[in-house]
């Protein structure tokens, strides 16, 4: 461009001013180059048509960000450009004094032969322009292209009609008419080429301005012309790129570039205007397509001042998108059977082609028009892959991700990228969908975002950020579409903590911000997020916010109206986005599922329990004092709302002393029966079986968990329940079939897991059904889903930790019949299975610890196989719980190397070099150092086979495995009491006291601590020693034994701690009651003058049967595990 101004030839340059202020969109301007012939350039922010436009206007207010910043007036008035920056007033100076329109015509007539076409072209253009902003200008509300079409996109309400900018006025029709017969003169003696295909698309938009829409087609269709306008179309989809070719950049070719993307979207606007929808979207393609191909032909070029081009381009790009949601949402009402992928498909083309041609058209052009496209493609995408009509574009199979996919051939399962929780086996395809669709809306919502973040701002008192909270809605929206993944968890929360600054502290933000939080395992923060979420919430219904805001408003517009009155201005609506016309209240319901969260980190997590009663006061308070009669009317919330009641009271039983312990455990139970009676749900059920079982009302909770088992037969936590039920029968290998039939098998696929799925009346796939489990009835109701709601989420790591934890019910089972020897061969089974969930990508390690061959006689004595009745179990393949032999299962024959103590945990978990079969082991999973869950998960694992080692004698096995658990956590208390009853095992009462001390101080409530904490206590009183003995009298054939730590006032330390504990948290302990007993008797014992032994008080006496029969009472109806420790209080 610079090498024409500057040659000795002034025609190209006249030429070139004047085809560069028609490409800059200087319509407005009656002086469009300075008295020298040289254009006005304004700075960059006011090139835009939008500061055009705004010549028309008195005045122009927008939002700090992104807006037009200055006051403008009428081209007739002496402009003050004071706020357009160094030099401004000087340039529009110059320009007042410089050449018109005409007179720039008419140096190029002048100085360039054969121009006569292209002057009258571009002069009549200039008036078909400047008429058509004065149209947008007097319209009424006032058309402008930044904020007219704010409304035409809305997650909260359905999107408005298509706003066009308006046809030239009747009054100015007569200027449009003569503009018109200048172009058809013209275009009659057009030497024909270039200029004369010129002269004919703004002959084309003549038409059109003027509404004459019949007569714009007839032009545009006329031979010859659509292959002048196709010249340069891209070949492929208008998602593609378009093949380069060559141009030429001079003035006469170079305007001819945006009349061709301007008359291929006229034709579009045609139909579209007109009602032919599909004819519609094939020129928008074709527009697309063709403005592609320039943009790649022209990529050398500086495209920056092409205005109208870009104009052109985006117009059409936006309408293109607009109308093919529309018929995508029109036909989501038709049956899927009789709509294709096409429409879906369509829509996604046109919103993908917007979006990939943002960066042509600059990074900040028209970004409020921009960010309607986005949230429209936003929720698109949403709607297309819930709906299963998502197509991946091409663009998106790129990534390494998507590469790896493709490259798998299907072998795909243990791709980390792309597992989710608990996922069940997928194909390549579904997959591969799943992987682009999140790389598409990862791309959408990073764009979208920095779009929200540059030109909205924090709204003023009463008034909401209405697009900002649109995003907010749909990013969570999204995440929840794809399966809640904890990783775009932490992007979410991040998203909404960025949100604070473009607006309040509203209800929508922080119930979306709860929600990120508890899934990426934030729980304090989610605590904190909950408390002030129910503050606000509760505040705005005390003040009545929704009437506040609404008054707001209305004070707003009537101070603004009175403002512009005075100035003499027009009054100019606010934007879309910052009218107060609605307030950030959450409803009811929103709130009652917001707290409801917020009382699950409390029990579930926190485990803090009075936090949790406090909260939930909160809850019943709001919805006794405000108008909650939508949320009182639905059952299944209201059950949901009460079984919470009933799960904090239960909480607060385990913890409280007994002066309300037993109020506490009635109010549990009835609000949970209520719940149940209110919505019979597996849920409800579940947590009914679980409290009747802590108290101890066994039969009622098999009842219950059996129901519950009807309505959902794939929990694994209502199951185990089952089989600890069964094991407070005494019916331990009843349990234990529960168990197999329940647990997944170690070499068998997870696709037949259905076929051998317990049935609830406690029979297998093979008939076989568990002593003492009856039918509750006969039909089973639908199978209810689990574990999808937010009040009962499950994650990955909960779902193994509950595997793991039924699986260690199965080997103290397994004990129990078979003896220490068995259960450690099926420990063998249960690490293997640990490690190749835990780490499905690395090869399984062979564990170093295991017992030495047994002996024939150990192996007469522990060869216990269970018989199934009448059949075997479903579970063939596991490991039998009676030692392996040579014939036994290969799995279990294996004999490991020594022991060697002094191992470290990475050697355990990461041996080094290969190991023969026949040293082969236990297989351990890599450890987790960030996931505390899985941690202590790993140590019950290696203390569930110390106690093993240690009951069946094996010092060194138990040993080894006590230092794999105190490798992860030195300051675990679980810990620390096993190492105390190893020290204890052998005959070393100093360094178990030692132990106990410090686990007392870690943890002071620790029931375990106490417990050997107290019994050593009471070993070290020495015993009575009586002379004489009465034959009527039975002697306790109990007998303590003693050590040598000679305590002082050991027996009152044991008393008050074992009082103390039964109070409160070791109230259902029958251990604890038992040496409370024992305690209470050796008190209340002396040696009387005549050699026997007496009881001192009668009322001791009583305390101590009082105490014996409650353990006798708790030991009947005792599961092999604690409850608690088990499986979970909450779902």
């Amino acid at each position: 461009m610079s090498a024409l101004h500057h040659s000795s030839s002034k025609g190209p340059a006249y030429a070139m001013n004047l085809t560069l202020a028609r490409q800059q969109g200087l319509w407005a301007l009656s002086h469009p180059a300075d008295s020298k012939g040289r254009l006005v350039t304004l700075p960059p922010r006011h090139r835009k048509r939008d500061y055009i436009l705004g010549v028309f206007r008195q005045s122009e207010k927008t939002s700090e960000k992104g807006g037009l910043g200055a006051e403008l007036q009428r081209e007739d008035s002496l402009r003050s450009l004071s706020s357009v920056g160094p030099g401004g007033r000087e340039k529009e100076e110059s320009a007042q004094a410089g050449w018109t329109w005409e007179e720039c015509g008419r140096k190029v007539r002048k100085w360039v032969n054969g121009s006569e076409a292209m002057v009258e072209t571009a002069l009549a253009e200039q008036v078909i322009q400047s008429l058509l902003l004065q149209a947008a200008n007097e319209s009424k509300p006032r058309y402008s292209p930044a904020r007219s079409h704010l409304s035409e996109f809305s997650a909260s309400s359905p999107p408005s009609e298509p706003v066009w900018p308006p046809h030239i006025l009747s009054k100015d029709q007569s200027a449009a008419k003569e503009a018109t017969g200048r172009l058809k003169k013209a275009l009659s003696s057009s030497p024909g080429g270039e200029p004369s295909f010129q002269t004919r698309a703004v002959l084309a938009l003549a038409e059109y301005a003027t509404g004459d829409l019949v007569a714009c087609s007839e032009v545009l269709n006329e031979s010859g012309f659509e292959n002048w306008v196709d010249e340069f179309k891209a070949d492929d989809a208008p998602s593609a790129k378009g093949k380069r070719k060559e141009v030429n950049a001079g003035w006469e070719n170079i305007y001819g570039y945006t009349l061709r993307v301007a008359a291929a979207a006229l034709k579009a606007f045609c139909l579209d205007r007109d009602g032919k929808t599909e004819e519609a979207l094939k020129a928008y393609e074709r527009m697309a397509q063709i403005y592609i191909g320039l943009t790649t032909a022209l990529q050398k070029e500086d495209l920056s001042t092409w205005e109208e081009f870009k104009r052109w381009a985006e117009e059409g790009l936006y309408r293109y998108a607009l109308l093919s949601k529309e018929k995508s949402v029109f036909l989501q009402n038709i049956p899927s059977a009789q709509v294709g992928h096409r429409d879906d498909f369509t829509a996604l083309t046109a919103h993908r082609c917007y979006f990939q041609q943002c960066s042509s058209l600059g990074s900040d052009y028209r970004l409020q028009k921009r960010s309607v496209v986005f949230r429209s493609y936003y929720r698109l995408l949403i709607d297309a892959y819930s709906h299963g009509s998502y197509i991946p574009s091409m663009a998106n199979t790129t990534s390494p991700v998507v590469e790896k996919l493709i490259s798998s051939k299907g072998n795909i399962a243990d791709s980390p990228e792309v597992q989710r929780t608990a996922a069940s086996p997928r194909s390549t395809t579904m997959m591969l969908q799943e992987s682009t669709w999140r790389l598409e809306v990862e791309k959408l919502v990073t764009a979208l975002e920095q779009n929200l973040k540059t030109w909205t701002k924090f709204p003023k008192a009463g008034d909401i950020n209405r697009p900002y909270l649109e995003f907010l809605d749909l990013c969570v929206e999204s995440w929840e579409l794809g399966g809640r993944a904890e990783d775009v968890a932490v992007v979410v929360s991040e998203i909404m903590l960025g949100a604070l600054q473009y607006t309040f502290h509203s209800n929508r933000l922080l119930r979306h911000l709860v929600k990120a939080q508890l899934v990426s395992k934030k729980y304090d923060a989610c605590i904190r997020s909950v408390n002030l979420y129910v503050q606000l919430w509760t505040k705005a219904k005390e003040t009545k916010l929704e009437e506040v805001a609404k008054t707001i408003s209305r004070l707003h517009e009537a101070y603004s109206r009175r403002e512009a009155a005075e100035k003499g201005e027009e009054f100019d609506e606010e934007d879309e986005n910052l009218r107060g016309d609605e307030s950030d209240v959450d409803s009811n319901r929103d709130f009652v599922e917001t707290v409801l969260i917020g009382l699950r980190v409390y029990l579930k997590y926190l485990r803090k329990f009075q936090e949790a009663d406090e909260l939930m006061k909160k809850l019943e308070k709001a919805l006794d004092d405000f108008e909650c009669s939508d949320v009182k009317q639905d059952k299944k919330l209201m059950s949901r709302v009460t079984r919470t009641r009933g799960i904090v009271d239960g909480a607060l039983a385990e913890i409280g002393d007994k002066s309300n312990r037993a109020g506490l455990q009635q109010s549990c139970l009835k609000h949970l029966s209520n719940a149940a009676t209110l919505h019979m749900s597996f849920v409800n059920l579940y947590h009914l079986a679980f409290a009747q079982t802590e108290f101890r009302d066994i039969d009622s909770a098999i009842l219950s968990i059996k129901r519950a088992l009807q309505l959902s037969t794939k929990n694994k936590d209502a199951w185990h329940l089952l089989a600890l039920l069964m094991s407070a029968k005494h019916d331990y290998e009843g349990a234990l079939k529960i168990i197999d039939a329940t647990t997944e098998d170690d070499d068998e696929s997870s696709d037949d897991d259905d076929d051998r799925s317990p049935t609830p009346n406690g029979t297998g796939a093979n008939g076989a059904g568990a002593r003492g489990a009856t039918p509750v009835e006969e039909s089973a109701p639908e199978e209810e889903e689990v574990n999808t709601g937010w009040d009962h989420l499950m994650d990955a790591d909960g779902l193994l930790a509950s595997e793991m934890q039924l699986r260690m019910t199965r080997n103290i089972l397994v004990e129990l019949i078979g003896g220490p020897e068995a259960a450690i061969q099926d420990q063998k089974t249960m690490f293997s299975y640990f490690s190749r969930i835990n780490s499905p990508l690395q090869e399984p390690k062979s564990y170093p610890y295991s017992s030495q061959p047994m002996s024939a006689e150990q192996s007469t004595t522990s060869n216990v196989q269970l018989q199934h009745s009448n059949t075997t179990t479903s579970r063939q393949s596991r490991t039998s719980i009676a030692p392996a032999t040579s014939t036994g299962d290969q799995r279990g024959q294996t004999d490991s190397a020594s022991l060697q103590p002094e191992a470290s945990i990475s050697a355990s978990l990461h041996p080094s070099g290969p190991t023969s079969e026949d040293n082969r082991s236990f297989v351990v999973a890599p450890l987790r150092p960030v996931d505390s869950g899985m941690k202590k998960l790993l140590i019950n694992l290696w203390l569930l086979s110390a106690a093993t080692f240690r009951r069946a004698g094996k010092t060194e096995d138990c040993r080894g495995a006590i230092k794999e658990a105190e490798a992860i956590s030195s300051e675990d208390v679980d810990v620390i009491v096993q190492q105390s009853l190893l020290h204890y095992a052998n005959g070393d009462y100093e360094a178990t006291y030692k132990c106990l001390r410090e686990s007392s101080v870690l943890e002071v409530d620790h029931p375990d601590s106490i417990f050997f904490l107290a019994k050593l206590y009471l070993e070290s009183v020495p015993p009575l020693e009586p002379t004489k003995h009465k034959d009527d009298v039975i002697e306790d054939p109990y007998v303590f034994p003693t050590n040598n730590l000679n305590l002082r006032h050991a027996r009152d330390y044991a008393e008050t701690m074992l009082e103390l504990a039964t109070e409160t948290n070791a109230w259902d302990y029958p251990e604890m009651w038992w040496l409370l007993g024992r305690v209470i008797r050796r008190g209340n014992q002396r040696v009387n003058s005549d050699g026997y032994i007496e009881s001192v008080h009668a009322s001791q006496s009583r305390r101590e049967v009082q105490a014996l029969q409650y353990a006798l009472d708790l030991e009947n109806t005792k599961p092999v595990r604690r409850l608690r420790e088990s499986v979970p209080r909450i779902l």
